[in-house]
């Protein structure tokens, strides 16, 4: 009974673990039009994933798991930028931690126009 007791032990001690080394998941929705973003934040390794994201006027979902090009991060905040795929515009995301906030601001690199920028509300998944 004992060495049962001990292997549960262990097999906890293990999934919290592997739940600290992978993250935690932001999901990031923007209230006015619903469009949701999914992160997975590595305090540690300062690092952010952007996961998928999901855009609910048009059913679109969108699995991406990549690596953000981060500009700054500290334990408050996260500054970041990921290129479009079509690389025709720069997208800036700022993380702020204690508020459970995203912003964005997308900037065309192939025309002339006003950037386009939003407030996300972040719940953190567990």
């Amino acid at each position: 009974m004992k060495i049962i007791g001990t292997l549960v032990a262990l097999t906890i001690m293990v999934q919290i673990n592997s739940a600290i080394a992978q993250g935690r998941s932001y999901l990031c929705t923007d209230p006015k039009s619903s469009f949701t973003m999914n992160f997975l934040v590595h305090k540690k390794t300062k690092s952010i994933v952007h996961v998928s994201s999901l855009s609910p006027s048009t059913g679109q979902r969108f699995v991406l798991n990549e690596n953000l090009n981060i500009v700054h991060f500290d334990d408050e905040s996260a500054i970041a930028k990921e290129f479009s795929i079509s690389r025709t515009d720069v997208t800036f995301l700022v993380f702020n931690f204690s508020r459970l906030t995203l912003t964005t601001s997308n900037h065309a690199l192939d025309k002339k126009e006003s950037p386009r920028s939003s407030l996300y509300e972040c719940v953190i998944n567990q």
